[in-house]
């Protein structure tokens, strides 16, 4: 039988563990946080704190339609783990962590994360920039916390906004229509109602990406993915219903060159 010293002992355990499971729901699955459309992690504490340090490393400048990988790096505070959210202005982002997920368009973590050896906490995702040139940014937010459960005992800051620039490739001009290894025929119809064939010769052998992305770079479509296609003639359907009427852009790809093209969509 318990004697009531094992029964109190398992009561404060229960409420630990309650206790802790309230910092890893406020700490995860946040998002809405940083500056680009939030105050920040004001759930734990209603200031930001200086002691919270965030760096994202990483190119600071990536192609049209390419994409790049960065780190963001979390240290000070009561640094017993730490959760994040992540948001771009124009580009898109993805996890390549198994506890960080993409909501609504941003990055956040599913788990508090526990300092390294090293004594750093660390994500890695990626980011692709959109089709439209420019300049874009990453917005950061991150929480340092004890796993008390005592929310006000943690720490948040944001983190310096990262400007990247999303630049034109040395490729050849949609004008000019071609590329060594593949040429674009023809997109018919254009513009479209519910589906388009999207038609190219391949000159030689190579393998081919083909997206549609709309005009804010959002993948909406990947039709080939590395495909090993060989030299001849290919025609590509693209229907959609659930996307909105507007521009597109189709965008082909070889390890070597890439070429864009418009499409428009009318409901």
């Amino acid at each position: 039988m318990f004697s009531k010293y094992a029964f109190f002992l398992v009561v404060c355990l229960v409420g630990m563990f309650f206790l802790g499971f309230n910092d890893i729901k406020k700490t995860c699955r946040q998002v809405g946080l940083t500056r680009k459309n939030g105050v920040g992690c004001v759930c734990h504490n209603e200031f930001h704190s200086p002691n919270v340090n965030i760096t994202i490393a990483g190119p600071d400048s990536v192609a049209l339609g390419e994409t790049a990988n960065y780190t963001l790096t979390v240290y000070g505070g009561p640094d017993s783990a730490a959760g994040m959210n992540v948001a771009v202005l124009r580009g898109s982002l993805s996890s390549l962590d198994t506890f960080l997920v993409v909501l609504d368009s941003e990055l956040t973590c599913t788990a508090p994360l526990r300092p390294s050896e090293t004594g750093l906490i660390r994500w890695n995702f990626s980011y692709t920039a959109p089709f439209i040139p420019g300049a874009d940014t990453l917005y950061a937010v991150a929480n340092s916390v004890n796993l008390n459960g005592i929310p006000t005992e943690d720490e948040w800051n944001f983190g310096e906004n990262v400007v990247l620039t999303a630049y034109e490739p040395n490729a050849v001009s949609e004008e000019e229509n071609s590329l060594p290894s593949f040429r674009l025929i023809s997109s018919y119809p254009n513009p479209f109602n519910a589906s388009t064939n999207i038609r190219f010769l391949q000159t030689e052998p190579a393998h081919i990406s083909l997206r549609i992305f709309d005009i804010s770079g959002k993948v909406v479509a990947t039709l080939l993915e590395n495909q090993w296609m060989d030299a001849g003639t290919y025609e590509v359907p693209f229907a959609r219903t659930f996307i909105a009427s507007g521009l597109y852009i189709v965008y082909f790809q070889t390890p070597s060159s890439s070429l864009s093209t418009k499409i428009i969509l009318l409901k």
